[in-house]
């Protein structure tokens, strides 16, 4: 094992609200010396377990998971098989697993989140919402709780192989994976539904009557399309604009000539040191992973289609929370359409992205990682 020298440079990315495109920042990077996190929980541990991930395993979850999955004569069906197949998994691996089932009104729908209204017909008057959610228990009484979480649902008639049947496949993967350890803090699952009606199944975990939540969650992490990657020159798009606006951050994304091939981390400010923590397990324990952090300003609320995922009920209750993502429509051609299939997903860089989640899942509810602490990375020959 050798320790480098890192240059840590931060990317910082904005969706627009009417097309999730992305556009990218750079801005300059910092030296960094790695070394071994004294706070860090054994990493010889996490290694081991992030070994232990598996593509047959995911890829075998996923393609239970597609097919389409929504309220529709067409999808309704599928839809409650996935709900079913998620409580079984769930309670073979052990854990605490349950409904939130409700029906809401649209006036009621209405109200959770201060009368941000639901994205469907207003000929729909109530609305079945049923939230799957699974508990790992800490071995401690009063420990915190970090929920992983990502929506079940898919749009229209689309079959949801990136949106969302692979943030799914990654809480299956995780769920059977962390079910067999100890962790400091609880660790909740939870499959949301309705999150293409207007995050109606996160709202309802968040802001209903009688949620069913822990009282103390310490961080949410949501995964929404982290399927798709792709190392063609222009796969991610950027506005024209940014050209005028930033030209030598423009410059440096050209120089890569515009490949889609880094997960996206995104956080509002109060969560940042909660995507710092992930951004650092992911470089340290899956280095050939490339991941791209951006922090926003405030609540977070104000950055359009970044606060458009489940992530954002925990922002509106000042809860810390972060998006994990490939970037949906800005590089996802399949995006919101039937062709948005299992074939187009690159299951290499999904299980990679699960494996850093994992990673970051045991930083987190293991124990501290101090801000100041640098990793160490396994030497690649380079």
């Amino acid at each position: 094992m050798k320790t480098y020298i890192l240059t840590v440079g931060l990317l910082v990315m904005f969706l627009l609200p009417s097309t999730r495109t992305l556009a990218v920042l750079f801005v300059a990077g910092k030296v960094k010396t790695v070394k071994t996190p004294p706070g860090l929980p054994d990493s010889t541990g996490i290694v081991r377990l992030v070994a232990t991930i598996s593509q047959d395993s995911i890829r075998y979850f996923h393609r239970q998971i597609c097919g389409v999955r929504n309220r529709s004569q067409k999808g309704m069906r599928h839809l409650g098989t996935v709900r079913s197949l998620l409580i079984q998994h769930f309670t073979r691996n052990g854990l605490e697993s349950s409904f939130q089932d409700t029906i809401l009104t649209r006036q009621e729908v209405s109200l959770l989140k201060g009368g941000a209204a639901p994205v469907t017909p207003d000929t729909t008057t109530s609305f079945h919402i049923r939230n799957v959610l699974a508990l790992k228990k800490s071995r401690h009484a009063n420990a915190g709780t970090i929920v992983f979480c990502a929506h079940y649902d898919s749009i229209s008639d689309s079959p949801g192989a990136d949106d969302n049947a692979s943030g799914i496949a990654a809480l299956m993967e995780m769920a059977r994976i962390l079910s067999a350890i100890q962790t400091e803090k609880n660790i909740l699952f939870a499959a949301f539904d309705l999150e293409e009606e207007g995050l109606l199944g996160s709202q309802l975990f968040v802001f209903g009557k009688g949620k069913q939540y822990p009282e103390k969650i310490d961080g949410v992490v949501n995964f929404d399309m982290i399927g798709y990657s792709s190392e063609e020159p222009k796969s991610q798009q950027v506005p024209e604009i940014y050209q005028q606006l930033f030209p030598q951050q423009y410059k440096l994304l050209s120089e890569d000539q515009f490949r889609g091939n880094f997960v996206l981390i995104a956080a509002n400010e109060k969560s940042v040191p909660l995507s710092d923590v992930y951004t650092r397990a992911a470089r340290a324990f899956v280095p050939e992973l490339k991941v791209m952090s951006l922090s926003l300003p405030g609540d977070g609320l104000q950055a359009g289609s970044l606060a458009d995922s489940d992530h954002a009920a925990f922002w509106f209750a000042g809860i810390p929370a972060i998006f994990i993502g490939d970037g949906a429509g800005s590089r996802n051609r399949h995006y919101h359409s039937s062709a948005d299939k299992q074939e187009t997903v690159n299951y290499g860089f999904m299980t990679r992205v699960i494996k850093a989640a994992v990673a970051g899942a045991l930083a987190v509810s293991g124990s501290e990682w101090p801000a100041d602490a640098a990793v160490v990375l396994p030497a690649t020959g380079h």
